[in-house]
């Protein structure tokens, strides 16, 4: 954090100084840090290290694992983390623990009784795996643990959708890739420990038990006293190497004439012949792309050639439940070598033979067709209020999609913020990658959201965007639903269009308010939430046809000036706490960049004359007429636009630009007002962005407080989502500006 961009260095020194070439520049850096992450299948297995939330710690409790153990006794827990790239990280545990990080002690913790309060650690993550290993004493109290890994400015936010994405993974070869800590245990303590005082605690910590000894191997039995220990979890009891689906053992309950499917995918293979194996009990319909190629009513064994394959090919076979209670199938594709060809192309996975179908059922006969359309981006209903997905054949895993990164296909706001600049540059210069990718991202969201709901029901915490499912406050609705319109707009997909109506609903009627309808917090009212809330409402009131948003919008502007904007000033606080009626009296400066940034989202999209529009220009006039009063001799604006102490503050001075610009272009504005929109451009390529587009000195995402002293001491990242997207679109709006006034 706090990145400093070297004298020399700036874009503006490398002779960049037109918008469009510092908004090329920005957007390849963009697009290089934060790329395409495609959506992996993994197998699951639930386990009793898990989340409770979506962002919070992983919770083990051995004492539910391992019931009536001494106090003394030792389990152990492992992981491989992976990252993108190297990451100082806060490692923040609670429990009687010694953790290890790639094969360093970095942390013991002693705490004993029932205080257990939570201990940060600094550590450093390399690029690729991290492996992660706690040992964890009975205390007395508890035997059990927490643990999150987090980015430094967030240390109590499981780092994964912003700034930083990691999540464990289980250490054995077998399993690797698969989310979840491995566990190893019960390690009893010598005979007549009976305390749990900080001395013998500490013992047992230092004291290495066999897995240390042995050199931390996750595949290996361990020998311990009269017992043989692994790592748990360990193979299936009905995972089998051979192909037979046992229909039966995975479907307990289904009754005769139900049935279930199983798929599996044939990879190109050239001129090399094929021929499938068939063997089952139960009626069997087998599909190749679509087609019928075998069916039986009655149990048999068959040998089906296929021909070659050029590409590959989608084999679906539905099994049938007969009277019996055997009820299996065995379907094998092999070519003329010999060799197995079956593999699931998504699915991410070391299990070998095991994984090589995926099943789904039971199906009741009025729920199942002659066939099944094949998807993995939503459950499938078997029956009322019932839903499935995809498992393997051991009746203990599930297929699982997930998504790695942090900026591709998440939700939080601030990477929406970057995807509209993305979005507006790469229209501007006819980009239609750069384009595609905020399409594809946005519209994958909408594709998977009654996946990731289904999943939050049955995980407790949901593997796909978590914040989605998490709508009772402005932050994870205002600016997704803004740009899930933007893209429904320029791409009419259907999925968007349910989810748009989630997130309206929420936000008209879920969201705290005044008596005057004006929205707010739990215990405050935010400068940035008028953002978050009146760009989407007028873009619902243009794709509705409805007037309610459009009004909507306009008495949250007027709210929001009520109780935020400083009398006198013309500029707004950040904060209003509603228990004492008061402002905080601080102008942070992104907080006020968010609402003129509104104030012209919303002119944007009112239509021409509409009731409410001179308020709202008024008040972007009043506002942005301060604004420039406070603009520095360099071009920036401050952290605080009040306090020349503060520091210069990159994505307030991006948001003046651009709000400056197309106020300016739109005729909202006076002309001279383009001057200080171009001294600002001219700042950021100077003081903020480098020769190979990295943007400094953006401010991490803000809490909030009384004193003026905190917004100071708020770190800059560089490159962070709050500050790069609003660098293009001020880029984007400058150069609008310019052929505007030009008579372009």
């Amino acid at each position: 954090m706090n990145e400093m961009l070297q004298e020399g260095d700036s874009l503006y020194e490398a002779g960049v100084t037109q918008p469009s070439e510092a908004s090329r520049l920005i957007a390849a850096r963009m697009l290089a840090t934060r790329p395409r992450q495609p959506i992996r299948l993994r197998p699951y297995q639930p386990q009793p290290i898990r989340q409770q939330t979506p962002f919070g710690s992983y919770e083990a409790d051995f004492a539910a694992v391992w019931p009536d153990c001494a106090i003394g006794t030792v389990g152990y827990a492992a992981a491989i983390l992976p990252a993108a790239h190297e990451q100082d990280v806060v490692i923040t545990t609670t429990g009687t623990i010694k953790l290890w990080l790639n094969g360093q002690a970095v942390r013991t913790h002693l705490e004993p009784g029932p205080s257990d309060e939570p201990v940060h650690t600094n550590c450093r993550m390399r690029e690729g795996d991290n492996e992660m290993i706690i040992k964890c004493v009975h205390n007395g109290s508890r035997f059990g643990f927490s643990v999150n890994v987090a980015f430094p400015r967030y240390p109590m936010m499981w780092a994964k959708d912003y700034l930083f994405s990691t999540r464990p993974t289980f250490p054995q070869n077998r399993l690797r890739g698969e989310e979840g800590f491995a566990y190893l245990g019960p390690f009893e303590p010598p005979a007549g420990t009976t305390t749990g005082d900080i001395d013998s605690l500490a013992n047992r910590l230092d004291t290495p038990l066999p897995p240390e000894q042995r050199g931390w191997n996750f595949d290996l039995t361990i020998a311990y006293r009269d017992r043989l220990l692994s790592w748990s979890p360990g193979k299936p009891a009905i995972e089998a190497d051979r192909p037979r689906a046992d229909l039966a053992a995975l479907y307990k309950d289904a009754k005769p004439n139900d049935c279930a499917y199983g798929v599996t995918y044939i990879e190109p293979t050239g001129d090399n012949k094929l021929h499938l194996s068939i063997a089952h009990r139960g009626a069997l319909n087998i599909r190749l792309d679509g087609a019928e190629i075998y069916r039986s009513e009655q149990s048999g064994q068959y040998t089906l050639p296929i021909g070659s394959s050029s590409r590959r090919r989608e084999l679906l076979v539905q099994s049938v439940r007969g009277e019996s209670p055997d009820w299996e199938f065995t379907v094998e594709v092999r070519d003329e070598r010999g060799e197995r060809l079956e593999t699931i192309p998504w699915l991410e996975t070391n299990r070998g033979d095991a994984a090589r179908w995926l099943y789904i059922g039971p199906f009741a006969p009025e729920e199942a067709g002659e066939s099944l359309e094949v998807r993995y981006d939503r459950p499938y209903s078997i029956g009322p209020a019932r839903s499935v997905f995809w498992s393997l054949g051991d009746g203990e895993t599930w297929a699982r999609p997930y998504r790695d990164g942090y900026f591709y296909g998440q939700w939080m706001y601030a990477i929406q913020v970057g995807l509209y600049g993305l979005l507006e540059a790469a229209e501007a210069a006819r980009n239609e990658e750069q384009r595609s990718y905020v399409l594809d991202s946005m519209g994958e969201m909408a594709k998977y959201y009654r996946y990731a709901l289904w999943d939050r029901e049955q995980y407790g915490v949901s593997s796909l965007i978590p914040r989605a499912l998490e709508l009772n406050e402005l932050d994870p609705c205002g600016l997704p639903g803004m740009m899930l319109i933007e893209c429904f707009n320029r791409t009419q997909l259907a999925e968007i269009v349910p989810l748009v109506d989630v997130i309206a609903q929420a936000v008209m009627n879920g969201i705290p308010r005044f008596a005057d309808g004006t929205f707010h917090r739990k215990s405050t009212m935010w400068a940035d939430d008028l953002f978050m809330s009146t760009p989407l409402l007028v873009r619902l009131g243009r794709l509705k046809g409805d007037t309610r948003y459009l009004d909507e919008a306009i008495r949250q502007a007027a709210g929001y000036r009520e109780r935020l904007q400083m009398p006198n000033k013309g500029l707004f606080a950040h904060i209003y706490f509603p228990d004492q009626q008061m402002r905080n009296d601080v102008p942070w400066g992104r907080g006020n960049g968010w609402i003129a940034f509104a104030l012209t989202e919303i002119l944007l999209h009112l239509p021409e004359a509409y009731p409410g529009t001179e308020m709202i220009l008024g008040l972007l006039n009043e506002l942005l007429t301060a604004v420039v009063n406070v603009q520095n001799a360099t071009g920036m604006w401050h952290q605080v636009l009040d306090e020349p102490q503060s520091y210069e503050e990159t994505s307030c001075t991006a948001i003046f630009v651009l709000s400056l610009a197309r106020g300016v272009r739109h005729g909202w504005l006076a002309p001279e007002l383009a001057e200080h929109a171009r001294r600002g451009w001219r700042a950021l390529l100077e003081r903020c962005v480098d020769r190979d587009g990295n943007v400094y000195g953006v401010c991490l995402g803000s809490g909030c407080s009384m004193d003026r002293r905190y917004y100071f001491d708020i770190p800059t990242h560089m490159n962070d989502d709050h500050g790069t997207g609003i660098v293009l679109l001020a880029a984007v709006e400058l150069e609008r500006m310019e052929q505007s006034l030009a008579g372009e």
